[in-house]
């Protein structure tokens, strides 16, 4: 007896790639965009070499995925950076990190492994906006030198 394969799941999960990574992307380019302070690029390259250094710190559980302390860092980024530029630290710490690892027995830079680090960086960026506009959304606060009773709410959203 013959399986049928569904051929209709690769592409599915393609078009998510694709509109996980554009709306990622974009949303970090439209947050850009906006008015914001000017941002201080070395605290944000800081932060991305300390996200980075933490996923390579990480421990692997199963094929790409990588348990890791680089969220907490990616998270301290946007809270100390305000998004839109913590949101690029996360977006860019994925990124470089998928640059340097590549699955046993694929090609490095292959029309795969791009895929997976703009659906990588894109999915971060999408999530740390997201976070960003929660925590907002619910009542925090950026630029605060200490948080209080009333941060509680917003930061465990």
């Amino acid at each position: 007896m013959r399986k049928r394969v569904d051929t209709r799941l690769p592409s599915l999960v393609s078009l998510y790639e694709a509109v996980v990574a554009l709306s990622g992307w974009g949303a970090l380019i439209a947050a850009t965009r906006a008015p914001a302070p000017s941002p201080e690029a070395v605290p944000a390259a800081l932060f991305l070499l300390l996200t980075v250094a933490l996923k390579h710190e990480g421990f692997q559980v199963a094929r790409l995925v990588t348990h890791s302390l680089g969220g907490v860092a990616a998270l301290a980024a946007v809270l100390a950076l305000e998004p839109p530029l913590g949101a690029w630290v996360a977006a860019l710490a994925a990124l470089v990190f998928l640059a340097t690892r590549s699955p046993a027995g694929e090609r490095r830079f292959g029309l795969a492994h791009a895929r997976l680090l703009l659906f990588g960086g894109g999915l971060n960026g999408l999530m740390a906006l997201s976070g960003a506009w929660l925590y907002r959304a619910l009542g925090g606060r950026w630029g605060q030198s200490s948080l209080g009773r009333s941060d509680l709410a917003p930061l465990l959203a």
